[in-house]
């Protein structure tokens, strides 16, 4: 019943950050946008936000590997149509 609600897929986990980033984007100004972004640029790799910044993107790259590849088929053009 709830199944399109599940947040544990890859797809509705993106979805809902793109929901929850337009509603930001909605009620924060932008000046203060733009002051976290540079904010949180400059003091990535300083030594109390760097241990913490290393494992969220090490976390974040494990979930994106975890993400399974779409099958693709490769069909061939019909080589009767060009003669």
């Amino acid at each position: 019943m709830f199944h399109s609600l599940s947040f544990y897929k890859a797809t509705n986990k993106v979805a809902l950050a793109l929901l929850l980033m337009a509603v930001v984007v909605i009620l924060v100004p932008l000046r203060y946008l733009v002051l976290l972004v540079f904010l949180e640029g400059f003091t990535r790799e300083l030594p109390y936000r760097r241990e913490s910044s290393d494992r969220f993107f090490r976390r974040l790259g494990e979930w994106w590997v975890r993400i399974t590849a779409a099958p693709v088929q490769l069909i061939k053009p019909d080589d009767k149509k060009r003669k």
